[in-house]
């Protein structure tokens, strides 16, 4: 449809504006495009090895890396070893994590460590938190972690944690752990404050499970009601923008599956405008599948 081409073609415009205000910046896009190959070079051995069916040494080479504090290989690479565990790197992970080396610590700790390290990678969560350093560390990937072994504890000390005030990105627990991550979210999202419980809200509805559409609704209609910054029905972008982010994240999300009633009452809830614009890309996503 001519909707869905200019849709694209204002995607490609809106791309090409944020490279060049990039390089307007004093981006320096030669230094940017000579590392990224000299990180395709750098890669090319290890994928050499998979190739040849060296096995033994793929292992190794992988190996090898995850001991870094920085591991150059990518994500995919890093995780593609079929073991459930990792023993004989526990402590090693542990003391990069300590270091403030690069994420991907974060990202091996969920997928290898053994529940010998869960109480000091606790205990440095806690202490990012309580001093707000900064670190690399991702927050997602490290709860994902302590739910994995400690499930109910980790549920309790999030409830508790966000209702306190503290934010997280959790996109990864969610990703992973998503009915958890949703009963956590529900539980503490009517104790929040206005910027945090719209942020919560905006989450369910891009990554939620679909199963909690009226508890979310509920929350959309508080927002609107108290004129929350984001929510309101008119004014300035910055007065209404979460709620075309909201709609937008609903309609993408394909586990929400509206019945009947929850329709009418999203609609009870919209502008005039905001009914077409959710009834007008319901159409585009329908035509494009």
């Amino acid at each position: 449809s001519s909707t869905y081409r200019f849709g694209y073609a204002s995607g490609f415009v809106a791309r090409l504006n944020f490279t060049i205000s990039f390089i307007g910046a004093g981006f320096d896009f030669c230094n940017w495009l000579e590392y990224y190959i000299q990180k395709i070079l750098d890669y090319a051995p290890i994928r050499l090895l998979q190739m040849q069916g060296k096995e033994k040494e793929f292992r190794k080479a992988i190996l090898d890396d995850m001991k870094n504090p920085s591991p150059e290989f990518n994500r995919e690479t890093l995780l593609s070893l079929k073991d459930e565990t990792l023993p004989d790197i526990d402590d090693i992970l542990l003391q990069n994590l300590k270091k403030n080396s690069s994420y991907m610590v974060s990202v091996l700790i969920r997928r290898y460590a053994t529940s010998k390290i869960l109480p000091e990678v606790a205990e440095f969560l806690q202490q990012k938190n309580k001093d707000k350093f900064n670190s690399p560390l991702d927050e997602g990937e490290i709860f994902a972690y302590l739910m994995k072994y400690e499930r109910e504890e980790t549920i309790r000390y999030l409830k508790k944690s966000l209702a306190a005030g503290n934010t997280y990105s959790l996109r990864v627990l969610y990703g992973l752990y998503p009915d958890e991550t949703e009963e956590i979210y529900l539980d503490v999202i009517g104790r929040l404050d206005d910027e945090a419980a719209g942020r919560i809200l905006l989450e369910m509805a891009r990554e939620g499970t679909g199963k909690n559409i009226d508890g979310m609704l509920s929350e959309f209609e508080i927002l609107t009601k108290i004129r929350a910054e984001g929510f309101n029905e008119s004014g300035e972008c910055k007065d209404y923008y979460k709620r075309t982010i909201f709609l937008l994240f609903l309609l993408q999300n394909k586990k929400m599956k509206f019945t009947q009633v929850q329709k009418d009452r999203l609609f009870g809830l919209l502008t005039v405008e905001e009914k077409k614009v959710f009834l007008q890309f319901s159409q585009n996503l329908r035509d494009s599948q």
